[in-house]
């Protein structure tokens, strides 16, 4: 799966968007992403502060008014004051790679083996900052709970746990 990703992130576009396909022609074009409907962007700046106005206007339209003053509410918002630390930091000449955000196990074909002979399921791909790029793919079905270290022995060393 890292080798698909690596790939797919190699080619690179100067737009942030989803990307489209013209059927009469072949050629890839980038458009506004599935999410927001926005875009493209020729920034991660530009990018980052429709997608955090989008999720602070997902999260108010249809909440109910608890959600307001929830303590999750303000991640939106820390998010937008972060982005504008971030602006003074980017340089003007950025690139944008291809990712699939739908990424996981479930459009995997694989033989008996388990070895894999294809990709299906292309509508979550967009050209984005590097910093979307670069994540572990959420849809993987690998994702595992962090370790209750409460419930740990503290009397078992680390050594013997891994005797068994």
């Amino acid at each position: 799966m890292a080798e698909i990703q690596a790939t797919l992130s190699s080619f690179k576009f100067s737009e942030i968007g989803s990307l489209y396909q013209d059927k009469e022609t072949s050629d890839f074009f980038i458009v506004p992403e599935t999410e927001t409907g926005k875009g493209p962007w020729s920034s991660s700046l530009e990018y980052y502060e429709d997608l955090s106005n989008h999720a602070l206007q997902v999260c108010v339209q249809p909440a109910s008014p608890d959600v307001n003053i929830a303590s999750s509410f303000a991640n939106p918002i820390l998010f937008r004051h972060l982005m504008s630390l971030y602006r003074q930091q980017k340089s003007s000449e950025e690139s944008f790679s291809l990712v699939n955000r739908d990424f996981g196990a479930h459009n995997l074909l694989v033989d008996e083996t388990f070895q894999i002979v294809g990709v299906i399921d292309f509508d979550g791909v967009m050209a984005a900052p590097l910093e979307v790029v670069a994540q572990y793919p959420v849809l993987t079905g690998l994702n595992r709970e962090p370790l209750d270290m409460s419930r740990r022995d503290p009397r078992q060393s680390s050594a013997s746990r891994g005797r068994s």
